[in-house]
C-alpha cells in the first residue's frame, strides 16, 4: 500500500515538473485552436499572441492593437494590420505573402514569413503546420477555407476576405499616402546623385581615357545609371501626381462594397457594380506604371551596385576632374522604393481579384 502511495506521488510529481519544463527541453507546446489560425489569400494565419508565447518573444503593442512589435533573441520584427509589409530583424523592409489581420481582438499574422523572420521553420504536414524555432516544436493546425453556397452568401464571403477590411474604411483609403510618400523618399536620394553620374557619363575628357578599364568601366556604369534614374525619378513624380485620381475609382468602388456589406441587398449590389467594374481599368493603368518604375528602379540599381563595386576594389584611384556619387546610398534607396513597389503591386493585384469575384458572383447570382 505505502509502495502504491509513494508510486503515485512520484507519477504526481514527474506530471508537474513536465508541466514546467520548457517546450525547447523536448516538450512540445500544447497545439493552437482551430480559433487561432485562418486563410488569408490562400497564406496560413495565426493569431500572434499564442505564437510569440510560444517563441518565448516579447510585444508591445500600437495604438487599438494595430500594431505590434516583436522582440526575441535579440531581434526585433515590426507588423501592422493591413499593410504587406514588415520591418525584419535588420530595420529593412520586407514584403510579406498577405497581411497581418485584426479580427474578433486578435492579430493574425502570416505564420511562415514571422517564424522563418526570427531563424525557424515552418513545414507543410499531413496534420498541419509543423513549427521549429530554437529546438521548440509546434503544430499549428491548418485554417480551412469556407464554402460558400450560391447567391447572396458567396457574395458576403467575397466581401468577408480578410485582405480588404472593409471596417478599417480609412486604412484602406489611406494605402496610397504610402506609395507618395515613397516617392518623395526615393526621389530625395536618386535625384542629388543624377548631376554627378551625369558628368561622369558626359564628360569629354573621361571619353578620351576610356581605353584605361577603371575609366571606361566607370563611364559605362555612370550613363546606365544616370539613363535610368533619369526615368524613374520621371515616373515616379508622374504616378504620385496621378496617383489621386488613378486611385478615386478604387476608393469609389471600396466604398461601395462597404455599403452592400452592411446593407446586402439585390439592390445595393446592383448600385454597386458600376463602381466595381469602372475601378478594374485603373487598378490595370497604376499596375502597368507600377511595372515601369520598377524596371527602371532595377536598372538603376544593378549600375549603382557595379559603380560602387569598382570604388571599393580601386579605393587608391580617382574619376580625374569629377566626385563621383555616393553609391552606396543610393543603391539602400533603390531597395527601399521597390520593396514599397512590390507592396504596391500585391495591394492593386489583391484588389483587382477582389473585385473581379465580386462582379463574376454577383452576375451569376442575378
Amino acid at each position: 500500500m505505502r509502495c502504491g502511495h509513494f508510486h503515485c506521488l512520484r507519477v504526481l510529481c514527474l506530471v508537474a515538473l513536465a508541466a514546467c519544463l520548457p517546450a525547447h527541453l523536448g516538450i512540445a507546446s500544447a497545439a493552437l485552436g482551430p480559433d487561432d489560425v485562418l486563410l488569408s489569400g490562400g497564406q496560413h494565419c495565426c493569431s500572434l499572441e499564442p505564437l510569440t508565447d510560444w517563441m518565448g518573444a516579447k510585444v508591445t503593442w500600437g495604438p487599438a492593437g494595430k500594431s505590434a512589435n516583436i522582440i526575441c533573441g535579440g531581434r526585433t520584427v515590426v507588423l501592422q494590420s493591413g499593410i504587406a509589409m514588415m520591418t525584419d530583424a535588420h530595420g529593412m523592409a520586407k514584403l510579406l505573402p498577405t497581411c497581418p489581420i485584426r479580427r474578433d481582438g486578435k492579430l493574425y499574422v502570416p505564420t511562415r514569413a514571422v517564424v522563418e523572420a526570427f531563424g525557424g521553420t515552418a513545414d507543410r504536414t499531413p496534420s498541419g503546420l509543423q513549427l521549429s524555432y530554437q529546438g521548440r516544436t509546434r503544430l499549428v493546425p491548418m485554417a480551412t477555407k469556407p464554402t460558400p453556397g450560391g447567391g447572396m452568401e458567396r457574395i458576403m464571403v467575397d466581401l468577408a476576405d480578410p485582405r480588404v477590411p472593409l471596417e478599417d474604411m480609412q486604412d484602406l483609403l489611406n494605402k496610397a499616402d504610402q506609395i507618395r510618400k515613397g516617392v518623395d523618399t526615393f526621389n530625395s536620394a536618386a535625384g542629388p546623385m543624377l548631376p554627378g553620374l551625369q558628368a561622369i557619363s558626359k564628360s569629354r575628357t573621361l571619353k578620351l581615357l576610356g581605353h584605361i578599364p577603371y575609366i571606361g568601366k566607370a563611364v559605362s556604369l555612370s550613363q546606365d545609371a544616370a539613363g535610368a534614374t533619369t526615368e524613374a525619378v520621371h515616373l515616379s513624380k508622374k504616378m504620385a501626381k496621378d496617383d489621386e485620381t488613378q486611385s478615386a475609382p478604387l476608393r469609389r468602388a471600396l466604398q461601395a462594397a462597404w455599403r452592400v456589406q452592411n446593407s446586402p441587398t439585390a439592390e445595393s449590389i446592383r448600385g454597386a457594380r458600376p463602381a466595381w467594374q469602372a475601378a478594374l481599368p485603373a487598378i490595370d493603368q497604376q499596375l502597368t506604371t507600377n511595372r515601369k518604375i520598377t524596371g527602371y528602379v532595377g536598372k538603376m540599381r544593378k549600375a549603382l551596385v557595379g559603380l560602387d563595386k569598382l570604388m571599393k576594389s580601386h579605393p587608391g584611384k580617382v574619376i580625374p576632374g569629377e566626385a563621383p556619387p555616393n553609391a552606396e546610398s543610393g543603391v539602400q534607396a533603390a531597395d527601399q522604393f521597390l520593396v514599397l513597389l512590390q507592396l504596391q503591386r500585391w495591394n492593386l493585384t489583391t484588389y483587382r481579384d477582389y473585385f473581379g469575384r465580386l462582379l463574376a458572383d454577383s452576375t451569376s447570382s442575378s
